[in-house]
C-alpha cells in the first residue's frame, strides 16, 4: 500500500525551485513557492487520492508542486500543462477538506492531458457516460445537469473543448474522493473510470502505467459507446 509516509518521501525527490520546475517569468519565479511544510499535507492527500482508485503511476507523474497566494490568482488550485505541475492556494490549505478534492481534480487535468481522455468526449449523445449527472466545483454535491461545467457550457462561459476537460477532471475529483457517490449517482461515469484506472483493491490497479491507462480508456469509451 502506499501511505502518506512513501508519498512524502517522493515529494522529497521532486524539484524544489520553481525555475527548476521549468518556470521562467517573473511572476511565476516571485510569486510561486515550493512545498515546504505543506509537503506532509499533499503527501496525505496524494496518498487517499490513491487508495481510492487512482494508479499510482498517474500520481508520480506530475513533475511538481507549489503554493500561491490570492494575489497570483483567485482560483483554489491550478494545473499547468507546460510543466505538468500542479499549484495549490493557500487558501485550499488553509481548508483542508477540500485540499484532497482540489489536488484530485488538477491530477484529473494532468492525466488528461497526457492520454487524451476528454479528446474522446462529445456533448451530444444522450447515452454517453458523462451526462449521466454533474458534479459542483467544491467535487462533493451530486445535482443534474445544472451544475459545473455543463452549466458553464449552456451560457457560454466555457466552450465546449473547455467543458469536456473540466468534466474529466471534475469526475476525477469525485471518484477519487467519493467514489461510492460516482457508483451510485454516475454508475456510467464509474464504470469508465474503474475500466481505465483499474478497480479500487486491485493490486494490478495502483501499478497501471500510463500507457496502459491510455489503453484502457480507449477500450473502455468504446464498450461504453461514449465515443
Amino acid at each position: 500500500d502506499v501511505n502518506a509516509d512513501a508519498m512524502l518521501a517522493h515529494l522529497n525527490t521532486l524539484p524544489r525551485r520553481v525555475t527548476a520546475m521549468g518556470f521562467t517569468s517573473r511572476k511565476d519565479v516571485g510569486q510561486l513557492r515550493p512545498l515546504g511544510e505543506r509537503s506532509e499535507q499533499v503527501a496525505g492527500a496524494l496518498a487517499s487520492i490513491i487508495a481510492n482508485g487512482m494508479p499510482e503511476s498517474a500520481v508520480k507523474s506530475v513533475k511538481g508542486f507549489v503554493v500561491y497566494s490570492d494575489n497570483y490568482s483567485a482560483n483554489s488550485a491550478i494545473y499547468f500543462p507546460q510543466s505538468g505541475v500542479i499549484g495549490v492556494s493557500e487558501w485550499t490549505f488553509n481548508n483542508p477538506g477540500r485540499l484532497q478534492s482540489y489536488i484530485a481534480h488538477e491530477i484529473g487535468h494532468h492525466v488528461d492531458a497526457m492520454v487524451a481522455m476528454s479528446d474522446y468526449m462529445a456533448f451530444t449523445s444522450t447515452t454517453a457516460a458523462r451526462l449521466d449527472v454533474s458534479v459542483d466545483p467544491d467535487g462533493t454535491i451530486v445535482t443534474s445537469n445544472k451544475s459545473y461545467p455543463l452549466v458553464d457550457l449552456s451560457t457560454g462561459d466555457l466552450k465546449p473543448f473547455q467543458a469536456k476537460t473540466e468534466m474529466v477532471a471534475q469526475v476525477t475529483a469525485l471518484y477519487t474522493t467519493s467514489p461510492e457517490i460516482v457508483q451510485k449517482y454516475m454508475p456510467k461515469w464509474f464504470r469508465v473510470m474503474e475500466d481505465v484506472y483499474g478497480k479500487k483493491g486491485e493490486t494490478t490497479a495502483s501499478s497501471r502505467t500510463i500507457g496502459e491507462i491510455r489503453s484502457s480508456l480507449r477500450q473502455a469509451l468504446q464498450n461504453q459507446g461514449a465515443v
